[in-house]
């Protein structure tokens, strides 16, 4: 049989953890355990008390209690509410044995970005429209296994092959190294000219052009023949910082 628990902060008296479990002892697993950092944040500022929501349970309906209560008390990494649960639950143990493991913590980070209008990088992702995929956003196991199959080890970078769709087995994309990652953001940034595309470096070399200048006229949003037309200036004593840097488009 199984049960339902709640963790209760003493210092607000509201919950902020809901869990399943099997074993008794479970429920008051500590610090030192393997809860997330969330937890172990709040857990360090109050004391807080465990309470015994639903008992003898069976095992299937403990996990479907779990996520009604999640839903109803809402998520503090989603910014929907008050707990510290960084899943939607139904999953028993086994998610918690993985929330040490850094592609948990990329998915955490992708949801973060992509479904709390709080997070830095919201404006990237979620404040565009970008979501991830109804297989993935509540079951961290099925994101796990398909990065496992597509070669994820730690240090790798989680991308999008279409930078106008969300995040699914389709559009996703494993880069394993920061020479990876750094030509595949470049390729999705290529220039067009003459209806062929081009990176920033093909460009440099093909127009005979600093690298830098045309990075750094990319970035002031000049179009293709713009940045070949332009000269470059020489940095001259009769010539003002500024309207050098203005020509070169720094």
């Amino acid at each position: 049989m199984a049960y339902v628990y709640r963790h209760i902060r003493l210092d607000k008296n509201e919950p902020f953890y809901i869990g399943i479990s099997k074993r008794k002892r479970r429920c008051n697993d500590g610090v030192g355990s393997n809860r997330n950092i969330i937890w172990k944040r709040i857990v360090n500022k109050t004391e807080y008390e465990v309470e015994i929501i639903m008992d003898d349970l069976s095992w299937e309906d403990a996990k479907k209690k779990e996520i009604e209560f999640i839903q109803l008390y809402g998520r503090i990494d989603l910014g929907t509410g008050i707990l510290s649960n960084m899943t939607n639950g139904g999953e028993g143990r086994l998610i918690h044995d993985y929330c040490q493991y850094p592609l948990y913590t990329v998915w955490t980070n992708l949801k973060k970005a992509c479904y709390n209008s709080n997070n830095r990088a919201y404006y990237l992702y979620g404040g565009k429209g970008v979501l991830i995929c109804d297989n993935w956003v509540n079951n961290f196991m099925n994101f796990y296994n398909w990065a496992i199959n597509n070669n994820w080890v730690n240090g790798c970078a989680i991308s999008r092959k279409n930078k106008n769709e969300g995040f699914t087995e389709e559009n996703t994309i494993v880069l394993k190294s920061t020479k990876d990652i750094i030509n595949y953001s470049d390729r999705c940034r290529c220039i067009k000219y003459n209806n062929e595309m081009y990176t920033s470096e093909m460009f440099s070399d093909k127009f005979n052009i600093p690298l830098q200048l045309v990075k750094s006229r990319r970035s002031k949003k000049w179009d293709a023949d713009r940045i070949i037309n332009t000269p470059v200036m020489e940095c001259k004593r009769n010539k003002s910082s500024k309207n050098k840097n203005n020509y070169n488009g720094i």
